[in-house]
This record gives structure tokens, sequence and C-alpha cells, in this order.
């Protein structure tokens, strides 16, 4: 009997040692683990978040870039949420459709009901209930960025056809009278 308390007593020791060493690795591990774990969903939600608000405060302004770049990232940090990634779809086989200006006002308004419906779905997942009717409704911006908008896709289509020999410069040359009075400093 003696001997046999001695093998327990022996086993026992030697558990007693490896719990020692394997216990505090194993403990980092599952630390290590868990705060990796942690990060990556504390992550996920920062940038679902990040992506949500760029798109509400831009959700006015769909050429910007910022707005652009928040919509080709939905797909990535939304993956595998089909409540956010079908709406997504929808929203991204629209903007592919073709508008001109017989069109562009339905294409517009159909548009922004996507990007509302897109936008209510993914304040769903991250925990905001703001209503689809108040994102469809909502976001401001100055009616001179449109005005200014214009302009500049004026100039750039008007340089465009300048370039592809499209259309001309305008040039127009004025002449002085030549029986108006000589101005000094001037040369007639």
């Amino acid at each position: 009997m003696n001997e046999s308390m001695q093998l327990t007593n022996l086993h026992t020791d030697w558990a007693v040692v490896w719990a020692t060493l394997i216990g505090p690795i194993i403990g980092a591990f599952i630390a290590l683990f868990i705060t990796h774990l942690r990060e990556d969903i504390v992550g996920k939600k920062e940038q679902r978040i990040r992506i949500f608000t760029t798109l509400m405060g831009t959700r006015s302004l769909p050429l910007e870039p910022e707005h652009v770049r928040a919509i080709n990232m939905i797909e990535v940090v939304f993956y595998g949420k089909e409540k956010v990634i079908a709406p997504w779809k929808e929203y991204i086989k629209h903007l592919r459709t073709e508008q001109n200006d017989n069109n562009r006002a339905v294409w517009k308004e159909n548009a922004d009901k996507l990007l509302a419906d897109l936008l209510f779905n993914m304040g769903n997942v991250i925990g905001y209930k703001i209503p689809a009717l108040e994102i469809y409704r909502g976001g401001y911006h100055p009616g001179g960025w449109d005005v200014r908008q214009k302009l500049n896709n004026d100039v750039l289509l008007f340089m465009a056809s300048l370039a592809n020999g499209a259309d001309r410069f305008p040039i127009s040359v004025r002449m002085d009278n030549p029986e108006a009075p000589h101005q000094e400093g001037r040369n007639p």
C-alpha cells in the first residue's frame, strides 16, 4: 500500500509541475485569442459605423469621393450581413443603369430611395433605429453646390469637345474705333 501511495504522490507531483508550466502558457493563448476576437468585433463595428456615418453625411452628395469610397467598402465591411448586402447590390445595379436628360429626375429619385433603404438596413445592423423616411428626406447641401457642380461639368464637357475636335473655342475680335480720339499713353 505504501508503494501505491508513493506512485500516486509522484503522479500528483508531476501534474502540479505540468500545470505550473503549461497553465500560464495556455492562459496567455486564451487571453490573446479573446483580445484578438474582441478587437476584431470592436474594429468591425467601428468600421461599419464609420461607413454608415460617412454615407449619412454625404447622402445628398453622391459624387463626392468619400461617398463613393464608402459605398465600395460596404461589400467588405458588411460581408455576411445579407440585410445590408442585398440592398447594396440593388443600389449598385441601379447606379450602373444609364441616365440621360429624359430620365434623370426619375433615376435620381430611385437612387435616393435605394440609398435610403440601404442606409436604413445598415443602421439597423449597427444599432441605429433611424426611420427610412427620415433618411430619405434628411441630409443637406447648399443649392450653390449643384450650380458649381453643373458649371464644372459644363466646363469639362466643353474642354472634352475641344480636345476631340467636335467644338471650337469662340473668339471674338474687337476693333477700337479708329475715329475715336486718341487717349494719351495708349498706342493706336
